[in-house]
């Protein structure tokens, strides 16, 4: 916003004011001065003002703050104002929606001509491009008071009917005609204005062309209201139309100031264009709350810390709220400060209060110290937890992944119902996410149309459902890998991982986190079915019988569909159970020694058993022999064959290694040929 410095000190009534000090002194309370203009007859700052400060897109906004940080008396009212009704017969209110104050004031016989020179010079020199003196009278109480008022074109039998004034949302399908814009579709449920049955403008936003001021025009209808900024936010967001009127309204206009706004508006435009006060009417239903918020006094010094000169006495506290526009009453503690009305969008807190202060004071003469470590906080079991477990994936070469908590689908998982969004972003995110796994498989599939290499992914956030019509919310973890060759020996060739590898990662998982589970399709789990899984190759990851999480495989059609030449895998585990289950057990205890420095040695044996022998039994069966040098079992083959009838050939490569010696030839034959004795049962 730019705001003239000659305005702003004929405002305060001084001129002790250094400009480059001012300048400071705004950046240093909030008001950042982007840039400062030198022009012939006067100095113009471009400020930014904060999301929620409304109250400060006015001269009078800023002027107030100016005298806050210099401690000047400012008083731009001596008395409170009214709008005065006058011949209300002939204006009729009905409908007027989302409108807590809404007045109408009718002007004839007005002349359309350019504004005085020195109303220009002020609108030129803050970027606005003089017009009639309607529009520049209108502009010039925007820019002082921070009111938009809106200025209809009214033809001249108006005086011989009664004005119908309505606001309302409007039908679908109507139109209206915008300067500049040409016709423009309203979507539906946007607010309008209505004058006898037409629309007459977007309320709040922008009036229609028909009803804009021309030369010839000679009847006005002066349009003051205070529209809820919730609707107006919405309509201007549905048409897409941003205005000077639409951003105040939107951020809230400072209701104390209509009244002064409207009669100065009145008076300049009887004065400019001859006109007659031909009708007013106004519907007011604002209510007259006192917002009281506790100050206390030990609170504020404690967060502000102390000040140098001693700032922060209780004289110099009450003066800066006396000049910020607040009334309070001393109490034993501090004061009830009563919050004024052009800032009750925005305090609502003590802490909003102390904020003040050290606004006003200025943050740079406060002392700069460091808050205290406390070394005693540590983190919660939940934190742990999840630490633990992300440094497992990452670990074993798994990227985290981040991505937001709403999608478009609201059937990924079977009888469980999404949280719809009040007011989504877009229509691709109208529901919050019931599972991780959907947009996983995106981000891989984005990486892959990247021409990025393939990727491990995890993600652990959290997942939204309805359960017995109550919203919960759940820590969900999810992974999808697969896409990385890995060598199962040196020897070999890099290949992908099959069903079985990927289930024995899923295996190590949980034996690392001293967690036995079992594997079951359950056809009532809501993952049952799911188009994303293979028909088969999917299972439950069951703990005493309760379901944790989902293991699976990606579905053929999904790969096509991704262009993935290799099988994914998917997991997803409810991390909530994951968190009941560690506090009733505890971490399993990893015993670490000292890695071997001398030779190992590899044997192979091969026996041949029935067809239906398990390989894990045969596994169990060696390493019982508790041998203290074997280090590794591995099978490396499985032949079948019609000649071998009901019977498979298995062939186990042995390793042996010594932590203390190198083993000599005869004591591993010796070993070996034990193991082989003992398998020998399986072939009978």
């Amino acid at each position: 916003m730019k705001i003239s410095f000659r305005w702003l000190i004929s405002l305060l009534e001084t001129k002790d004011i250094p400009i480059d000090d001012l300048a400071e002194k705004l950046t240093f309370a909030g008001f950042e001065v982007d840039s400062i203009e030198y022009i012939s007859s006067d100095i113009i700052l471009d400020i930014a003002t904060t999301a929620n400060r409304g109250d400060c897109l006015s001269m009078i906004g800023i002027a107030r703050e100016v005298a806050a940080l210099y401690n000047l008396e400012y008083k731009p009212f001596k008395e409170i104002q009214t709008i005065q009704s006058y011949n209300s017969n002939l204006i009729s209110f009905t409908n007027l929606n989302a409108c807590n104050f809404y007045s109408i004031t009718l002007i004839n016989h007005i002349k359309i001509s350019p504004s005085p020179q020195w109303l220009q010079t002020i609108l030129s020199n803050l970027g606005i491009m003089p017009e009639n003196n309607i529009y520049d009278i209108i502009n010039y109480i925007l820019l002082k008071y921070g009111t938009p008022f809106h200025v209809f074109n009214l033809s001249e039998d108006i005086v011989s009917q009664t004005l119908e004034c309505k606001v309302e949302n409007n039908l679908s399908g109507e139109k209206i005609t915008l300067r500049n814009l040409g016709i423009h579709q309203l979507p539906t449920d946007c607010l309008v204005t209505k004058l006898n049955g037409n629309i007459a403008s977007l309320s709040g936003i922008i009036e229609q062309a028909d009803y804009r001021v021309s030369n010839n025009t000679s009847i006005i209808a002066l349009e003051a209201a205070f529209f809820d900024p919730t609707v107006i936010r919405q309509s201007s967001t549905r048409c897409n139309l941003k205005t000077e009127a639409s951003l105040r309204f939107e951020k809230g206009i400072d209701v104390s100031l209509i009244y002064h706004a409207y009669n100065e508006c009145i008076e300049l435009i009887k004065d400019f264009t001859k006109g007659n006060l031909l009708a007013c009417s106004q519907k007011n239903i604002l209510k007259n709350t006192r917002k009281i918020i506790p100050l206390n006094i030990t609170k504020l010094k404690s967060v502000l810390g102390r000040s140098d000169h001693n700032t922060l006495t209780l004289f110099n506290i009450e003066q800066i709220f006396r000049n910020l526009g607040f009334n309070f009453t001393p109490t034993n503690q501090g004061w009830d400060m009563e919050v004024p009305s052009h800032r009750n969008n925005d305090i609502d807190r003590e802490i909003d209060l102390i904020e003040e202060v050290g606004r006003i004071v200025g943050y740079n003469h406060f002392e700069a110290i460091m808050p205290r470590k406390n070394f005693g906080n540590s983190f919660s079991q939940r934190n742990k937890i999840s630490k633990y477990i992300k440094n497992f994936f990452i670990s074993h070469g798994f990227n985290e992944v981040v991505h937001y908590s709403f999608e478009e689908s609201k059937d990924f998982l079977n009888d469980i119902a999404n949280v719809k969004i009040t007011n989504p972003l877009n229509i691709d995110q109208q529901y919050l996410r019931t599972s991780l796994l959907p947009e996983l498989l995106k981000t891989h599939n984005y990486n892959l149309t990247q021409n990025n290499t393939s990727s491990n992914l995890f993600e652990i956030s959290r997942i939204f459902q309805i359960n017995n019509n109550q919203k919960q919310e759940y820590d969900f973890i999810a992974s999808a890998w697969g896409g990385y060759p890995i060598k199962t020996t040196w020897s070999s060739k890099p290949t992908y991982l099959n069903w079985f590898e990927a289930k024995g990662f899923i295996e190590n998982f949980f034996h690392f986190m001293n967690i036995s589970v079992s594997w079951n399709q359950n056809l009532s789990s809501p993952y049952c079915g799911n188009k994303l899984f293979h028909h088969t190759r999917w299972t439950n990851i069951q703990y005493k019988n309760e379901n944790v999480g989902i293991f699976a495989q990606l579905h053929p059609k999904w790969q096509k569909i991704y262009n993935i030449s290799y099988n994914m895998y998917l997991i997803e585990v409810n991390l909530e159970r994951i968190y009941t289950i560690i506090n009733k057990i505890t971490y399993k205890n990893y015993l670490f020694k000292s890695y071997s420095i001398y030779p190992s040695i590899s044997r192979d044996i091969n026996i041949l058993v029935p067809i239906k022998t398990s390989v894990g039994t045969i596994l169990k069966t060696i390493r019982q022999t508790k041998n203290p040098f074997l280090i590794s079992i591995n099978l490396f083959d499985d032949y079948q064959d019609k000649s071998l009838k009901n019977h498979k050939r298995l062939t186990f490569r042995l390793i042996y290694r010594s932590n203390t010696e190198t083993l000599k030839v005869d004591i591993i034959e010796k070993y070996t040929y034990e193991i082989q004795q003992i398998l020998e049962n399986y072939s009978k």
